[in-house]
């Protein structure tokens, strides 16, 4: 009995080393990913269907490609920060079964993506919900939010100034409430080609599992795809690691209007 004991212990004390250099080990690591590799990231397997589909009033599919700068941080386990590339990738993808659906995969690093599902029907691009799956210290916490009818992220026949507010939640565990400001219209230059975008500031404030405030701004194509946008996150939240302050900055434009397709 005490041989099997001294065992146990044994076994518990090297599973404490593996799990602290798997994890320790991996304190800020930030993998980046090229547009190919991104378009294999997110590939939902529809054998180049993409291509056959019409995009009517929605984005073209396929990788495209913003330069900018961003990082985040966690305080959990003495801290850990990831530092964004110069260079991310957003895959589009079209739903074939309803003509106003369409999915935006950003990825900053392999340890963070977010899927964001959207319709565009008209004058009005609506946020259905989104997927976040970010990775500290080899531990995944993924975090997928469903948005009320009424959450519409970009209504092209705004007047300046105007306000509207919606809400997204996390089953009972978090609630955001969002309030966007049409801040006007404005010509960008994006690859040579000048487009017409229009400019929302969204102010996100969430309560629950996760407290803490997202002020982000969007200039948006008619389409509603992001031309250029800046985050500014800062949560305090249950995760994988436990109570954790997380903090997120970013400021991306796109460098193209076509995307690559693969």
């Amino acid at each position: 009995m005490k041989k099997l004991l001294i065992a146990l212990i044994a076994l518990a004390i090297l599973g404490a080393i593996v799990f602290g250099v798997r994890t320790l080990g991996a304190r800020d690591e930030a993998d980046a990913v090229g547009s190919k590799e991104a378009a294999e990231l997110v590939d939902t397997g529809d054998g180049g269907e993409q291509a056959d589909i019409e995009a009517g009033e929605r984005p073209e599919p396929g990788t495209y490609t913003y330069t900018g700068s961003g990082e985040e941080s966690v305080d959990a386990l003495g801290g850990s920060k990831h530092t964004f590339p110069d260079e991310i990738a957003a895959v589009v993808e079209l739903d074939a079964e309803d003509d106003c659906r369409w999915t935006s995969n950003v990825i900053y690093i392999k340890q963070h993506v977010e899927e964001r599902r959207f319709c565009t029907k008209g004058t009005v691009m609506t946020d259905l919900g989104f997927t976040r799956k970010i990775e500290f210290f080899n531990q995944l916490q993924t975090t997928g939010f469903t948005c009320d009818d009424d959450a519409e992220r970009l209504r092209a026949d705004s007047q300046e100034g105007d306000t509207w507010s919606w809400t997204c939640s996390e089953g009972i565990a978090t609630t955001s409430k969002y309030t966007t400001t049409f801040l006007g219209k404005e010509t960008l230059t994006v690859g040579g080609e000048q487009i017409d975008t229009f400019h929302t500031r969204v102010v996100s404030k969430q309560s629950g599992d996760a407290n803490g405030t997202d002020t982000s701004e969007f200039w948006l194509a008619d389409t509603g795809f992001a031309v250029k946008f800046t985050a500014d996150l800062d949560v305090r939240t249950k995760s994988v690691l436990g109570d954790t302050h997380f903090k997120e900055r970013a400021s991306y434009a796109l460098t193209s209007l076509v995307p690559s397709q693969g």
